[in-house]
């Protein structure tokens, strides 16, 4: 039975347009597909909307939902048990000094690899965007000629690429793999490689990365691009693979965790048999906040090592990738701009604090 091909992210009726003017046909078709790529990012819960709406000092100080003390409050009355054993049974002396000192640097590098996972996105978020602009506006056809619906359609479906892109990079940073997401799986179904039930032998990011270089040199092929464009848009293309190569880190192995876990348990252990002989009865108070304070930070650097899950303290990938979809959209909806409309320019002969204090006098006038 003979298969007909579809493009379901074209709106209907869209393959009738046609205009003289091909930035009135880039326009009708920006806005239609600015309906198309709809948000599919889960909602937020009302409890975590309201979380970043409340900003106030006093708020953060009684908020428990993001602290890490509940991860560590199990270890640290443990500890505090350990040392009202050491004050009311075990024998102490002023001389004893702890051997086991901690340097604890982890929490940095945690913090490192924190700021590094943002820019690495912020970088790739540059890249799909740059991709778009020049796909949007450098795919044309020669001449005074428009280019034909399916060639159109073929461009918008570059774009919706590139929404899946960044939501399949997403959903691989989490170690979940399949195109059958529901915020995924409309930005790639109209290629029949990303079908739902198709099996993904290889990353679905590289495929995604592949399926762009390969409509980049078809439209190259039947010169609807430029050399300079082309090559823009290969570069890109790389500059995706290692970007996603650098944010998908080795993770830290397990016996570090296990490591630093044990040293703290033996450092906390041993702060009774200083204090008790001065605090007495407070070194129980004292090992409970130390043995929280160590402890949470170790709580807050495994919170931090994958810093693009699911936790309310991973960073909003999902807001990330529907900025993205929003700057795509904006692009197709841009008009034609119209350079001979241009007026006269201020004189960069004139400072600019002079510019000013004539702009503030235009306004008192006003």
């Amino acid at each position: 039975m003979p298969q007909t091909e579809t493009t379901p992210l074209l709106p209907s009726g869209s393959q009738a347009v046609e205009a003289d003017d091909p930035s009135v046909a880039a326009q009708k078709f920006g806005e239609e597909i600015a309906e198309d790529l709809v948000p599919f990012a889960p909602k937020k819960s009302i409890l975590n909307t309201l979380v970043q709406k409340t900003s106030s000092s006093f708020y953060d100080a009684f908020n428990f939902q993001r602290s890490i003390w509940p991860s560590a409050l199990g270890p640290a009355i443990v500890t505090t048990i350990w040392s009202a054993l050491v004050v009311t049974s075990l024998p102490s002396s002023i001389y004893f000094i702890t051997i086991i000192g901690v340097a604890y640097i982890r929490i940095l590098d945690e913090q490192t690899l924190l700021t590094n996972g943002r820019r690495l996105w912020s970088q790739l978020q540059i890249q799909i965007v740059n991709f778009g602009r020049v796909v949007w506006f450098g795919v044309h056809a020669p001449g005074s000629k428009t280019l034909e619906p399916q060639e159109t359609s073929a461009k918008r479906g570059a774009l919706s690429l590139l929404v899946g892109l960044a939501t399949a990079i997403k959903y691989h940073l989490r170690d979940q793999h399949g195109t059958g997401y529901r915020d995924l799986r409309p930005y790639l179904e109209f290629i029949p490689e990303f079908s739902p039930g198709r099996i993904i032998h290889s990353s679905l990011p590289i495929e995604i990365v592949l399926h762009l270089s390969a409509y980049i040199n078809d439209v190259k092929a039947r010169e609807l691009l430029d050399a300079t464009s082309y090559g823009t848009l290969n570069t890109l293309c790389s500059s995706f693979i290692e970007t996603l190569t650098l944010i998908c880190r080795t993770p830290i192995p397990k016996a570090y965790h296990v490591f630093i876990k044990q040293t703290l348990i033996i450092y906390i252990c041993s702060i009774p048999f200083q204090m008790t002989p001065v605090l007495h009865w407070f070194t129980i108070p004292v090992v409970f906040f130390a043995g929280g304070t160590l402890l949470g930070m170790e709580a807050l650097a495994r919170e931090i090592e994958n810093p693009f899950g699911t936790d309310l303290n991973d960073l909003p990938i999902d807001d990330y990738v529907e900025d993205i979809r929003k700057e795509l959209v904006s692009i197709m909806k841009v008009k034609k701009i119209e350079v001979k409309n241009w007026g006269v320019p201020a004189s960069l002969e004139l400072e600019h604090s002079t510019i000013y204090e004539r702009t503030v006098e235009i306004q008192i006038v006003h």
